[in-house]
Formats: C-alpha cells, structure tokens, sequence
C-alpha cells in the first residue's frame, strides 16, 4: 500500500513539473525582461515589463504571472490548495514593449514571486523569475474632503491622512490620486502631488487633468511611506 501511495505521489509531482515546463520555449526572435516592483501594497502593486521582438505581431499576448510559489507559470493560475499556494496572471494585450501591470491580492508579510511572459505560436516566453517581500500596508487612515469636476476635463481632489499614533513622525514618501475609468483598476494614472513629514493629520490636494468628458472615473488617494502604499476607498467621479 506505501508503495502505491509512493507511486502515485511521484507520478503527481512530475505532472505537476511537466505541466509548467510544456509551453516554456527557446524563440531566437522574442526577447522577456521581467522589471520591477513598484509602489508595493497588498491591494494594487504596480509591476513593470518590456517584450522585444522582432516584429510586433510575433507576441500574440504578453502579461506578467506571480505566485507564492518560484517559477510561477500561466498553467497554474488561479487559487490553487493551501498546500500548493497559489498563482495569478495579468494579462496586457499583445506585441513588443514596454508594459505597466497591476499585481492584486497578495498577502501581508509574504514573498512573491513573478516573472513576465511573451506568448507566441511557437509556445511561451518567460523572463527572469525575480522575488519580492511585502511587509503591511502602512498604518492609519486617508478621508475624502473633496471630489469634484469643476470642468468636464479636469477634477479637484482633497484628501487628509491620519496617524493611528499622532505623535509619531513619519517620513512620506510621496502622495497623491490615482485614476481610472475601470472600477478595478487594472490599469490607471497616478499623480504625485508631493512628499512631507508627517506629524498625526496632514492635508493634500490635486487637480487631475485631461479627462474624457464622457467618461466617469474612479480615483484612490494614497500615500507611501515605509516601503509600502496606503490606499483611500475608491471615490466615483461623475
């Protein structure tokens, strides 16, 4: 019966590595490099990535896969059990260049890892599997004073951020809105109004402009300090 068992645990493991290795492919014209992290939080990270090719329309889809797990690959995204944790893709059209994506729902205190990704007819082009370690979002709270569009292209946004603990002294990093027409912001704008010590409640403003007239827009505040990014509710602007 142990044997069996043995078997069948052996033969999970090497379909489980066949099953990530079966699409990676050497392809001479495409070229993947995986970027950076930035602005890390557990609710919307931004992660970047650049896909050189030959010809553009070599690269029928590119995007970036992360996951608890090193190597993390498109066959395994989704929830995965608690004991295979988990992997996600984002996907950000198709051709060569330079790409921002947006990594979500990553666990407090973790590391994860992520690579971006360049699909062709031959099969499946990764770049570099990198890692990064996520600590907690940074503490206390940011409330909306103002949201409005004076004009049909431009908004004023106001908001203040308060400390849990008001006596301490924090060095921010930068503030600001971002910006989106999706409601989940898989892709957006962001607009940095500045940097500050903070002392308890500090107050910043805004003015996003270009807008589509004939849009509505969904916008976050946020502020950086700490190595992490704090988030507002989303505001809905009409």
């Amino acid at each position: 019966m142990k044997k069996i068992y043995l078997f069948f645990m052996i033969m999970t493991g090497v379909l489980f590595l066949s099953s990530c290795t079966k699409e990676i492919i050497e392809d001479s014209r495409v070229k993947v490099i995986t970027g950076d992290i930035q602005y890390p939080s557990t609710e919307l990270t931004e992660c970047t990535a650049t896909i050189e090719a030959k010809s553009d329309n070599i690269v029928l889809q590119r995007g970036i896969c992360y996951g608890s797990r090193p190597m993390p690959c498109l066959e395994n995204a989704g929830q995965l059990s608690h004991h295979e944790g988990y992997t996600y893709v984002t996907y950000n059209g198709e051709g060569a260049g330079a790409f921002t994506t947006v990594l979500k729902d990553i666990p407090a205190h973790s590391t994860i890892h992520y690579r971006a990704f360049a699909k062709t007819k031959k099969g499946v082009v990764y770049g570099e599997d990198k890692e990064y370690s996520f600590g907690n979002n940074p503490s206390g709270s940011i409330t909306w004073i103002t949201c409005t569009r004076p004009q049909p292209t431009q908004a004023t946004v106001s908001c203040t951020y308060g400390r849990d603990n008001s006596w301490q002294t924090v060095y921010s990093d930068q503030r600001g809105f971002i910006y989106s027409d999706d409601p989940e912001f898989n892709s957006f704008e962001r607009v940095v109004v500045g940097w500050d010590y903070v002392y308890g409640n500090t107050t910043f403003n805004g003015t996003l402009t270009e807008l589509d007239p004939n849009k509505v827009y969904y916008i976050k505040a946020f502020i950086l300090y700490g190595g992490m990014t704090l988030y507002s509710y989303t505001k809905e602007l009409h």
